[in-house]
């Protein structure tokens, strides 16, 4: 083999690490998540800046499958979720968002596995209707900022501050990865 070159088995095996990894950072991300969501005032703390670190880690993982791969696309559906629930900063939580929904239309291949592309395409819509939900919200309380553009293009839907908690809670944004047809935990 040529240096700088990798072979077919060799790129399986990278391929194989970053989903695992991407898993398990991924999942821990998650569960910090949700702890935090359960403590008030200054116990959140912690446990939100090992939530970040966690999805960051999962983060420079999934990069390295495609960006229509569905662990890519729900760690970018969670972590978007993070951004916009527990750390309160929408404009974070629609780049990343808008940002993975755009690379997996531009590579999405509906004539590769039909089980994936319908997987793929699923948590491209959730994480559409996350942006339409929050390009919303920010439009009616004006903090759109750097997603002035897609701003203006989403529809406007007046959400009561009652019912804003009801759907957020409602809202699907976690992916169960032991539900996943083919992937099993270990």
């Amino acid at each position: 083999m040529m240096s700088g070159t990798k072979d077919k088995g060799e790129l399986l095996i990278i391929a194989n690490l970053a989903e695992q990894s991407e898993r398990y950072d991924g999942k821990k991300g998650d569960y910090y998540r949700y702890l935090t969501e359960i403590l008030q005032g200054d116990e959140r703390k912690a446990p939100s800046n090992q939530a970040l670190e966690a999805y960051k880690a999962a983060d420079e993982a999934a990069s390295r499958l495609q960006s229509t791969h569905p662990i890519r696309l729900g760690l970018a559906l969670n972590f978007s979720v993070f951004y916009y629930e527990i750390l309160d900063s929408p404009d974070a939580a629609c780049k990343l968002a808008k940002a993975a929904f755009d690379e997996a239309v531009k590579d999405l291949d509906p004539s590769g596995n039909e089980s994936q592309y319908k997987e793929s395409t699923l948590i491209m819509q959730l994480l559409r209707d996350n942006l339409t939900l929050w390009t919303s919200e920010m439009q009616e309380e004006g903090e759109c900022g750097i997603n002035d553009r897609f701003c203006s293009t989403a529809p406007s839907v007046r959400i009561s501050n009652n019912n804003r908690s009801l759907q957020r809670a409602q809202r699907i944004n976690v992916i169960l990865w032991s539900d996943r047809p083919g992937v099993e935990d270990d």
